[in-house]
C-alpha cells in the first residue's frame, strides 16, 4: 500500500469514527408525555441544563424536572389522562411513562406537594404508578392521594383520597413493613424509617392539602374559560382519547362551558 493510499484510508477512517461518535453522543429524540392543563402563576421546566418557562397548553417531556413559582400551581394531564397537581414551590421529574394497556408511570417529588390522580388502568396486571421522595414510595393501582415532601423535616406525607395508597420507607427494598393509607387518613415517613401507622386526618386538614393542590384552567376577559389546543402526544395501541375539553379538569372530567369547576371534596370516613 503507497503512503498516498494510506493517507486516504486514515482520513476515510478518521471520518467513521467521528461520525460514530457523533451518533453516540447524540441524545434521544425527546418524548412529548403530557402538557399543562391549567397554570397558576409561574411554572418552569429543566431541558439540557436549562430553564424554560411552561405556560398552560405547553408539552412536557419524558425527563423533565419541572417546578412551580412563589403562589403558583399547576396541573399536569399525562396522555394516560392521569392527572398531577404541584402546590406552589413543588418540584418533580418525569421518570418514566409508558402508556398502553398496562402502563407504568413514576416520578421523583424533590420537594412541595403534588396531588395524583390516576385512572382504573393502573388496576391492570403489571401497571405500576408511584411517586418517589428522598423518603418515601407511594403506589396506587386506580385512586388517588396526596403526597408532600418537607426538605426542613426530611420527612414525607402521604394521604389518601380515595381507595387504597400504598407506601414503604425507601430503607424498606422488599416492602414488608409497607402501610395502606385509606380516604382521609396520613402517614408521615421520615428518612431511614418505615410509615408511621396511618391515621386519621380532621376534614378540615384534608380541604386545606386539596385546595393548595388544586388549579385553574385561567379565564378569559369575557369570563369563559382560557381552552388552550391539546398538543399532539404520541399514543400507543389500546389507549383511548377523550376531548380536550373534557380531560382538562380532575376526575371525574366534566366537560367545562363556564370556566373551571371545582372539585368535590374527598371523601372523609
Amino acid at each position: 500500500m503507497t503512503h498516498a493510499s494510506i493517507a486516504r484510508w486514515s482520513s476515510r477512517a478518521s471520518v467513521l469514527l467521528v461520525s460514530a461518535m457523533l451518533l453516540v453522543a447524540r441524545p434521544a429524540a425527546a418524548e412529548d408525555v403530557g402538557w399543562v392543563a391549567a397554570l397558576e402563576g409561574t411554572a418552569e421546566a429543566q431541558r439540557g441544563g436549562q430553564w424554560i418557562p411552561l405556560a398552560q397548553g405547553a408539552a412536557v417531556q419524558l425527563g423533565d424536572h419541572v417546578r412551580t413559582g412563589a403562589a403558583s400551581r399547576m396541573k399536569l394531564l399525562f396522555r394516560d389522562d392521569s392527572v398531577l397537581t404541584l402546590a406552589e414551590r413543588s418540584e418533580l421529574v418525569i421518570d418514566e411513562q409508558v402508556a398502553g394497556a398496562a402502563p407504568t408511570t413514576s416520578f421523583s417529588l424533590l420537594l412541595g406537594k403534588v396531588r395524583a390522580i390516576v385512572t382504573d388502568r393502573y388496576s391492570a396486571r403489571g401497571a405500576a404508578f408511584e411517586v418517589r421522595s428522598p423518603t418515601a414510595i407511594a403506589g396506587v393501582r386506580g385512586t388517588s392521594f396526596i403526597a408532600g415532601y418537607d426538605g426542613d423535616r426530611d420527612e414525607t406525607q402521604v394521604v389518601g383520597l380515595e381507595s387504597i395508597t400504598v407506601v414503604r420507607g425507601l430503607v424498606d427494598t422488599t416492602g414488608t413493613r409497607q402501610v395502606r393509607v385509606g380516604p382521609g387518613q396520613s402517614t408521615i415517613v421520615r428518612r431511614g424509617a418505615v410509615p408511621s401507622s396511618p391515621v386519621k386526618l380532621p376534614a378540615s386538614a384534608v380541604r386545606v392539602l386539596t385546595g393548595e393542590t388544586t388549579a385553574s384552567v385561567q379565564r378569559r376577559s369575557d369570563g369563559g374559560a382560557n381552552i388552550v389546543a391539546e398538543p399532539r402526544l404520541p399514543r400507543h395501541p389500546g389507549e383511548r382519547t377523550g376531548s380536550q375539553e373534557g380531560r382538562v379538569v380532575d376526575q371525574p372530567l366534566p366537560v367545562i362551558r363556564k370556566g373551571p369547576i371545582a372539585p368535590p371534596p374527598p371523601p372523609v370516613r
